[in-house]
């Protein structure tokens, strides 16, 4: 599972507040972005070719997620050696042989795989709370992991001041991908009227 919330920012000013960062790719892979969206635009434009010529085959071989993210790591890592990066921090996610993928690409094409992942603020406060819930080598069903993404962007609303309370979720199962959303997340501020002093 990949959320974002559907906000993209111009400087501070919350420009578009319904716009989706979250996006599927194929039957196998789904893919998330951070950063610059006009860079991620551009990035997209390139895969969506790519899968367009995919397609053009009729070889019935899609791209993997392994080998997106491979990809967008020799991408990203180009550009940074040209000194002209693109501001990116990509998550690749999916199913690839039966098991499932994740892996975190940033601006630098440096590049790792891991059972989750987060960028930015996601990396300080929502990393922690999923990796309480797999402390223990339990594997979490849909259900739960929906359960532990929702308090995930309930947190980082409430800690992000740059931040809007709609997000989108992407889903990759062994029975395909699909990108759910926009959710609202439960707000609750009666705690606001106890903090004095700011």
């Amino acid at each position: 599972m990949i959320a974002a919330d559907n906000l993209v920012s111009y400087g501070s000013l919350a420009r578009y507040q319904d716009v989706q960062r979250v996006f599927k790719i194929n039957e196998k892979t789904i893919i998330g972005a951070g950063g610059d969206f006009a860079d991620f635009q551009s990035l997209k434009r390139s895969i969506d070719q790519k899968m367009v010529e995919d397609m053009c085959y009729q070889d019935d071989i899609d791209m993997k997620p392994k080998s997106l993210y491979n990809w967008l790591t020799r991408i990203l890592y180009n550009r940074r050696s040209r000194i002209n990066p693109l501001w990116l921090e990509m998550v690749v996610g999916g199913m690839q042989d039966g098991e499932p993928f994740l892996g975190h690409v940033d601006l630098r094409g440096r590049a790792y795989e891991d059972d989750v992942v987060a960028t930015g603020f996601g990396k300080h406060f929502a990393l922690p709370l999923v990796r309480e819930q797999i402390s223990n080598g339990e594997v979490l069903t849909l259900n739960q992991a929906s359960q532990v993404l929702r308090k995930c962007m309930e947190v980082l609303y409430y800690r992000d001041c740059r931040a809007i309370s709609k997000y989108s979720v992407a889903v990759s199962t062994a029975q395909g991908t699909i990108v759910q959303g926009p959710f609202e997340v439960n707000q609750n501020w009666a705690l606001a009227t106890m903090i004095k002093g700011y």
